[in-house]
């Protein structure tokens, strides 16, 4: 029998939930760490607002340190489009 896919509690009217319950054992769980597991893969999801903000805040590195500590596989997973990402170096700024 396969494991089944944990999802963090938190998570549960995510758009991908059902689509995994259709073909897998999915089992919902308050998470310290990550959004889904998949046997030893920790997966964390963000938006990209999501992940500037936690990036901003401080908080990104802390949860992925988290991640790696628990699991043996971590996997970073930024989602989203329509925002167009701009960096800038040496007071110029490159699409």
């Amino acid at each position: 029998m396969n494991s089944p896919i944990i999802i963090d509690s938190r998570e549960r009217d995510a758009e991908y939930v059902d689509w995994l319950r259709s073909d897998h054992e999915v089992q919902i769980k308050l998470l310290e760490s990550a959004d889904i597991i998949v046997h030893d893969l920790a997966i964390e999801r963000k938006t990209i607002p999501d992940f500037f903000s936690t990036l901003r805040e401080g908080r990104l590195f802390k949860q992925l340190r988290e991640m790696k500590h628990r699991f043996r596989r971590q996997l970073l997973i930024i989602e989203g489009r329509g925002m167009r990402i701009h960096l800038r170096k040496g007071g110029k700024t490159y699409p």
